[in-house]
């Protein structure tokens, strides 16, 4: 089985503190693999062209300006809650200038067509009576400013194992071009400790960091 990637927009701390209660009591496996975010392209490239797209996404973003994202209510799914975009037009905005200079990767695998239906999932559900029993704690209108995109590469369920990793959302400060694909080595083949690798590219910037999510 081949790492997966993703182009994702990770939630800020304020947000993260809305979805992550629910998440751990709705979600818990999905929030050991990955924070809180918003899918912008999945699946993105294969794992051994990540290098390359990242460069390519850089440009992309830094014709992009920072803007808003504001969360209101929650929606549903079949099989998943999420919270709600107020407006999803900018999302979607950003997510038509990478699926234009990557059209050979559309969203979902082209399961639901060409357009992405930008959301946040803080649920997921095995069944539709687990969903309609689901008591989702209702939050105050929240607004916080997107400045990067992250890219997301792990195995599709599991995600990469490594033992002595940054706390999560950790920016080192070195800015590097074509950064080399090896992190730390997996030390065993199952852990409870679990880490998908992010790359970090800043909207207006061609500026990229590397992150680390630790569950």
């Amino acid at each position: 089985m081949n790492p997966s990637t993703t182009v994702m927009l990770v939630a800020p701390h304020e947000v993260q503190a809305i979805a992550v209660p629910i998440l751990r009591q709705y979600a818990p496996e999905t929030l050991i693999r990955v924070p809180a975010h918003i899918t912008i392209l999945y699946p993105f490239v294969p794992i051994e062209a990540l290098d390359e797209a990242c460069v390519r996404l850089l440009d992309v973003c830094a014709e992009i300006s920072p803007f808003d994202v504001s969360f209101k209510g929650f929606d549903s799914f079949p099989g998943i809650a999420f919270m709600k975009l107020a407006d999803p037009a900018p999302i979607q905005a950003v997510f038509h200038r990478i699926f234009n200079a990557f059209p050979d990767f559309p969203p979902y695998g082209g399961r639901f067509g060409n357009e992405l239906n930008p959301h946040m999932t803080v649920a997921e559900f095995t069944n539709e009576a687990r969903q309609k029993e689901a008591k989702l704690t209702n939050y105050d209108p929240i607004t916080f400013k997107a400045m990067r995109l992250h890219v997301m590469y792990g195995m599709p369920g599991i995600a990469l194992l490594s033992s002595g990793t940054s706390l999560a959302f950790i920016l080192l400060t070195s800015v590097v071009k074509n950064p080399p694909m090896a992190g730390p080595k997996p030390t065993h083949a199952m852990s409870t400790s679990r880490l998908c690798r992010s790359i970090s590219g800043s909207f207006g910037s061609r500026c990229i960091r590397r992150l680390s999510y630790c569950g």
